[in-house]
């Protein structure tokens, strides 16, 4: 978010883009609030360090 910001500042994008991503964000929390509380498989922490060195 915060490079869509900083893109917007520098007329990279448009405000458009940065509303677009904040509302699917918003859509994401929400159905991360919806699913049960699990620890994650094995594939998922996986991905999420793969996610966390890139």
């Amino acid at each position: 978010m915060q490079e869509l910001e900083d893109g917007y500042k520098q007329n990279a994008c448009d405000a458009a883009e940065v509303e677009k991503a904040k509302k699917l964000i918003e859509q994401a929390k929400q159905q991360m609030g919806r699913l049960p509380d699990r620890p994650p498989t094995l594939s998922e922490q996986s991905a999420r360090t793969i996610n966390t060195l890139i």
